[in-house]
């Protein structure tokens, strides 16, 4: 069987080398910004046409834990947990930014 073709989102290219705040109304490179204008759209897509997704966040200068809970944690919200782990892959030099992400997206009601 053919494995699915993957789309993919490089934070530091596509959305910011500087990614900071939760809302967009204290940053255009905030977490709900990245997750409402390119995170949410691109994982509906590669969830209907049965691909995955890739998050490269390499390249940005750190992230914020606002930032993150507001990008990451909220996906729960909107799509299942089993969806996400199909169609989501998230890449970091620094597997503890990794290990992070997963973390908010899985318990995503009990941090936000």
């Amino acid at each position: 069987m053919e494995k699915p073709a993957i789309e993919e989102i490089n934070i530091a290219n596509d959305f910011s080398l500087t990614p900071i705040g939760r809302l967009k109304s204290q940053s255009d490179s905030s977490g709900e910004a990245f997750r409402l204008d390119i995170l949410e759209p691109k994982l509906k897509r590669a969830i209907d046409s049965g691909k995955k997704l890739r998050v490269n966040m390499n390249g940005t200068i750190g992230y914020p834990t606002p930032f993150l809970h507001e990008a990451f944690g909220k996906l729960k919200l909107k799509f299942d947990l089993k969806v996400i782990k199909e169609h989501l892959i998230i890449t970091h030099d620094n597997n503890e930014y990794v290990m992070k992400v997963w973390d908010y997206i899985e318990n995503a009601g009990e941090i936000l």
